[in-house]
């Protein structure tokens, strides 16, 4: 009887190599932009791309963007049209004289995002604020954008000469 799983060295090596692939798909499907970064092809000279969380509200968009480390005065955020963009530098971490990096995983040098707004947004009414290592930004949408609850009225009854016929039926 044959084993169905070879369990040898190349065997070994291939299922290595189709969980790594297995991880890199995961992270392009689930993480847009930022699994270059996640699975390393980021280029040195590329910006990196942090993550973000954005919900709509009946009245405003808001959104959390991760920056921890970062100075505040170095974050640059501009809306253009529909779309917020967010970019800025984040120092690089140099090792003392002498020093070894040996794991080096936090993101480093000059950042960008790009982000669509889900609503039309009243570009005076934009506000950022970075407290705790996370951009704040509150955008309050437009009136136009706003949902706008419509009543809805019921007509009365029409009374025509088949419903009086049927009404002047004495009930048994």
């Amino acid at each position: 009887m044959t084993d169905p799983q070879p369990s040898g060295p190349l065997s070994q090596s291939v299922e290595r190599l189709r969980r790594e692939f297995e991880r890199w798909l995961d992270a392009a499907l689930n993480q847009g932009n930022r699994a270059l970064d996640v699975v390393g092809l980021r280029g040195a000279d590329r910006p990196w791309t942090p993550a973000v969380d954005l919900i709509e509200t009946p009245t405003d968009v808001q959104i959390d963007v991760d920056l921890p480390g970062i100075d505040p005065v170095l974050v640059e955020v501009s809306l253009t049209g529909n779309m917020l963009n967010i970019q800025g530098p984040k120092r690089t971490h140099i090792p003392p004289p002498g020093g070894t990096v040996h794991v080096a995983e936090r993101m480093q040098g000059p950042f960008q995002r790009s982000i669509p707004m889900p609503a039309p947004v009243i570009a005076d009414s934009v506000s950022a604020e970075l407290k705790n290592g996370v951009l704040q930004i509150r955008l309050m949408k437009s009136e136009k954008a706003r949902a706008l609850k419509i009543p809805v009225h019921a007509e009365p009854p029409r009374v025509t000469p088949q419903t009086q016929a049927v009404s002047a039926v004495p009930a048994l």
